[in-house]
C-alpha cells in the first residue's frame, strides 16, 4: 500500500510539473506577447486623450477612432494567440497520453508481476477536444468585454488615461490567462487520464475499477479528501478540478496492493481541528461536526462555463440551503 500510494504521489507531481512547464513555455509568453500589442493601442489612445486637453466622457470616448482600434485589438491579438495554442495542444497532447501510460504501468508493477499484455487499439479521448477548443476561442471575446467595461467605468473624466488603460489590459489579460490556464490543464490531463485507461483496460477483466488516491494534506480540497479511497468502475473518468493532484489507482478483483488504504472520511477525522478547519473552512467544518452534512456531499461535478465537468467543492449553502447560515461563524459565535 505504502509503495503504490507514493508512486501515485510522485507521478502526481510529474504531470503537475510537466504541465506547469507547458504552458510556462507555450501559453504565457504568446498571451504576454498578445497583451504587449494590445498594449500599444492603449498608449496611442492615451495620447489622444491627453492632445483633447479636457476629460473626455463615456460617449465621446466611444466615438473615438483610437478607442476602437484598441478593442478590436484586444480582441484580434488573443485571439491569434490562442489559435496558436490550440494547434499546439492538439500536436502535444499526446505527450500527456503516454505520461499517462506510464503512470498505469508503474502503478501496476507495483501491483502484480505479470508481464503486460499484448498492445491492441489506439488510444482515445473520452471527449470532444473541439469542444474545450471552442471554450479558449470564446476567452478572446471575453478579454474584449472585460476591457471594454472596464475602460467605460473608469476612463472617462480621468485625470491619469495611461494608468487607466494599463490596468485595464492587465486586468483583462490577466483574467484571461488564468481561465487559459486552467482550460489547458484540464484539456491535457484529459488526455493524460486517457493514457491511463488505455493501459488498465489491457488488464481487464482481472482489473475491475478503479480508486480515487488524493494527496492528502492540508491543502486537499474538502471533495478530493471525500472521493479518497472510493472505487469506480473503468467506464468511469477521474475528472479533477485545475490543479489536481489526485490519481486513479488500478483496483484487480483481489484488490491486491491497495490493503490498509484509510478513506478521505476516516483520515479528516483524525487529523486536528486547524487541520480540519484549514480544508473545509469554517462553515462546512461547523456543519460536519454538527452531523449536518456527510462530508461526500461536498463533493458534486460542476457544468463549469469555462472548464467543462469538474469536480469541486460544493459550497454550504449549495448542500443545506437556507439553514447553512446558522452554521457561519459569526452565527456560531453569537450563539
Amino acid at each position: 500500500m505504502a509503495t503504490v500510494g507514493k508512486t501515485a504521489r510522485r507521478r502526481a507531481r510529474i504531470v503537475d510539473s510537466a504541465l506547469a512547464q507547458w504552458i510556462s513555455q507555450n501559453a504565457a509568453p504568446l498571451f504576454v506577447e498578445a497583451s504587449e500589442s494590445v498594449s500599444l493601442q492603449g498608449r496611442a489612445l492615451a495620447r489622444i486623450i491627453r492632445e483633447e486637453r479636457d476629460y473626455v466622457s463615456a460617449a465621446r470616448l466611444r466615438r473615438l477612432a483610437n478607442f476602437e482600434a484598441l478593442l478590436l485589438a484586444a480582441g484580434a491579438e488573443p485571439y491569434s494567440a490562442l489559435r496558436e495554442i490550440e494547434r499546439r495542444i492538439q500536436t502535444d497532447i499526446s505527450v500527456f497520453a503516454e505520461l499517462g501510460q506510464e503512470t498505469a504501468r508503474e502503478l501496476i508493477r507495483q501491483i502484480r508481476d505479470d508481464e503486460e499484455p499484448e498492445a491492441g487499439g489506439t488510444i482515445f479521448l473520452d471527449f470532444e477536444l473541439d469542444d474545450y477548443i471552442d471554450r479558449m476561442n470564446l476567452l478572446a471575446d471575453s478579454i474584449q468585454e472585460v476591457l471594454e467595461d472596464y475602460l467605460l467605468e473608469h476612463l472617462p473624466y480621468s485625470t491619469s488615461p495611461e494608468s487607466v488603460i494599463e490596468n485595464a489590459i492587465s486586468d483583462a489579460f490577466g483574467t484571461g490567462l488564468v481561465w487559459l490556464t486552467g482550460l489547458i490543464d484540464i484539456v491535457m490531463m484529459r488526455g493524460y487520464r486517457a493514457g491511463e485507461r488505455f493501459i488498465f483496460t489491457r488488464y481487464e477483466p482481472e482489473l475491475i475499477g478503479w480508486m480515487w488516491y488524493a494527496t492528502l494534506d492540508h491543502r486537499t480540497c474538502p471533495s478530493c479528501v471525500a472521493l479518497h479511497g472510493q472505487i469506480f468502475p473503468l467506464s468511469e473518468v477521474l475528472i479533477d478540478h485545475p490543479r489536481g493532484r489526485c490519481e486513479p489507482l488500478p483496483v484487480f478483483s483481489d484488490y491486491a496492493g491497495l490493503e490498509g488504504i484509510e478513506p478521505g472520511i476516516s483520515w479528516l477525522s483524525r487529523q486536528s481541528e486547524e487541520t480540519q478547519r484549514t480544508i473545509l473552512g469554517p462553515a462546512r467544518y461547523n456543519a460536519w461536526k454538527a452531523g449536518a452534512v456527510d462530508l461526500r456531499e461536498y463533493s458534486v461535478i460542476d457544468p463549469h462555463p469555462v472548464y467543462g465537468p469538474i469536480r469541486r467543492a460544493a459550497s454550504l449553502k449549495e448542500v443545506l440551503g437556507n439553514d447553512a447560515v446558522s452554521y457561519y461563524e459569526a452565527n456560531i459565535q453569537a450563539d
